[in-house]
């Protein structure tokens, strides 16, 4: 983001365990990365930062793992609410704390599965080829006339978009065939990689990305992808 070649802009980066809801809303946009471990608490503060007219990018598995030394902070399970549904949690991203019920998966629109690399195996040189890019409106602002049929290579978080929840599908990844894990469960075809989501109702204010974004531009990828980086910037700030 500071390479004056492309954004020449510069983040502040903060760790998550001195950040505060006071802290995030001097901030138009927060990105969340590298934070697998997050607190229900936590969780939280950034549903009240979006609610509260903030512009949120979460990235991967952020998120995924809840911080156990908390006490009752725990994944909510469908039979939390209705006492005859079965004992199935609704996904990492919906948390109970006590009485409390924290449904982040509702703000970034999407269920957490696991990552791709968790369930086939992936080479580090090259990068494991996973398939095509596929922008169902390639206008959309995130990703603005992106090039058709760009190849993806990495890893990246399998999520499936949630029916009920207001989104907009804005890339996704065709591997070109089903995907059938190592633990034999078929995963897809499709997946999203990029959804933008307007919880509040009011506009896209938060953008749920399956790669980290800095992942896009690393070294050892065969394409770098800039210009998906420039277009989250100024997309989630118009």
């Amino acid at each position: 983001m500071q390479d004056p070649a492309h954004l020449g802009v510069r983040a502040q980066i903060a760790e998550l365990a001195y950040t505060s809801i006071g802290n995030l809303r001097k901030h138009d946009l927060v990105i969340v990365t590298h934070a697998k471990t997050i607190s229900t608490k936590k969780l939280k503060m950034f549903a009240d930062y979006v609610t509260t007219g903030g512009r949120l990018v979460w990235t991967g598995d952020a998120g995924t793992a809840y911080a156990r030394d908390e006490n009752k902070d725990v994944f909510l399970y469908e039979d939390d609410l209705d006492l005859n549904a079965a004992h199935d949690a609704f996904g990492p991203w919906a948390r109970k704390k006590g009485n409390e019920v924290v449904r982040f998966d509702y703000v970034l629109g999407v269920k957490y599965r696991t990552n791709y690399c968790e369930v086939k195996k992936c080479e580090n040189e090259p990068l494991t080829y996973i398939g095509k890019l596929e922008a169902p409106d390639r206008f959309h602002r995130l990703v603005n006339a992106i090039t058709p049929g760009l190849a993806l290579h990495g890893d990246f978080s399998i999520v499936e978009a949630l029916d009920d929840a207001t989104i907009t599908n804005v890339l996704n990844v065709n591997y070109q065939s089903n995907l059938i894990g190592n633990d034999g469960e078929d995963y897809g075809r499709t997946f999203p990689i990029i959804i933008a989501s307007a919880p509040t109702g009011i506009g896209e204010r938060v953008a749920y990305y399956a790669i980290p974004p800095e992942n896009l531009v690393r070294p050892e990828n065969k394409e770098k992808f800039y210009s998906i980086l420039e277009n989250m910037y100024y997309g989630m700030l118009k």
